[in-house]
């Protein structure tokens, strides 16, 4: 769920539903929406019950003036910290004004945010953290996306498109997160986040044959020269502008099945053995296993 979130930015927001799941309090990002018309939190334990009343009577705009001034006692400090907010935004809008600006600003504020259930006690995919990977890529979060379609037409390619995008602006070209999403019907729980050496982490490749790591390595730096050859200039692109995030490490980040198989080979590659894929112009699953692998939290 965080992951749709990430790819939405709050001030385009324009349509929100968080119904029947389990929020205790809305938080007051929510404020920070300006487009935002409609919006449903109805069915939610919230702990507030004068906000609880404007939720069930739908008066979306009360709620954001609510979070606005902060609830009951904060009104004058929440009301100047959202003037000098609302002075940024405006400050920031004029600042990047311009037509193609505004055409993304515009196709950006149509997208719908819908989180249909977040369930509070779900059936536990269990990842294992091991304390090695503090010293190579500290934190894994991960989630499970349920009923997703990506039958119609290309719909899983450009999903995949929009998941390289995301590698190469709010991931910072994988240098701060590297993003894969695997097909849950395809992996093995528990799974293990860990550590091994070049020379014993072996992996299966999206598109190659079952490869040791420091192999793998290689073979990606011989394609990157001599893609720099034919292509005559010192750029690379695909796995091989990624390869240097790995220089001068000792172990190598992994997510391990139960099978003891690697999944995944960040920020290089994930496994052929889990990959979304399509049989017969038909999608084989609609559960996924979402994965984020950071730097920092």
């Amino acid at each position: 769920m965080a992951f749709v979130a990430l790819t939405v930015p709050l001030c385009l927001l324009q349509s929100l539903d968080v119904a029947n799941n389990q929020l205790r309090e809305l938080p007051s990002a929510l404020a920070d929406c300006p487009r935002l018309k409609e919006a449903n939190f109805r069915g939610n334990p919230l702990r507030d019950k004068r906000l609880e009343k404007m939720v069930n009577g739908c008066q979306t705009k009360a709620i954001l003036e609510y979070l606005r001034a902060g609830g009951r006692g904060k009104g004058k400090a929440e009301s100047a910290r959202e003037e000098v907010r609302k002075k940024k935004r405006e400050k920031q809008q004029k600042k990047d004004g311009g037509d193609g600006e505004q055409d993304e600003v515009e196709e950006a504020s149509r997208l719908l945010v819908k989180v249909l259930h977040v369930s509070e006690n779900p059936a536990p995919l269990v990842v294992k953290v091991s304390p090695g990977v503090k010293d190579v890529r500290p934190f894994i979060v991960c989630c499970v996306l349920k009923g997703v379609n990506l039958k119609p037409g290309n719909a899983l390619k450009r999903f995949l498109s929009m998941q390289t995008k995301l590698h190469e602006d709010i991931c910072e070209r994988r240098t701060v997160a590297t993003i894969a999403t695997h097909d849950l019907q395809l992996v093995k729980a528990p799974l293990t986040y860990d550590i091994q050496p070049p020379d014993e982490l072996k992996i299966v490749p999206l598109g190659r044959k079952e490869i040791k790591a420091k192999d793998l390595l290689r073979q990606l730096h011989l394609e990157a020269e001599e893609q720099r050859k034919q292509k005559k200039r010192q750029n690379v692109s695909g796995l091989h502008k990624y390869l240097q995030l790995l220089d001068g490490k000792d172990n190598y980040p992994c997510l391990v099945d139960a099978e003891g198989a690697v999944i995944s080979f960040p920020p290089i590659t994930n496994s052929e053995k889990t990959k979304l894929s399509l049989s017969q112009g038909d999608f084989q699953t609609d559960s996924f296993l979402l994965k984020m692998i950071l730097l920092e939290p």
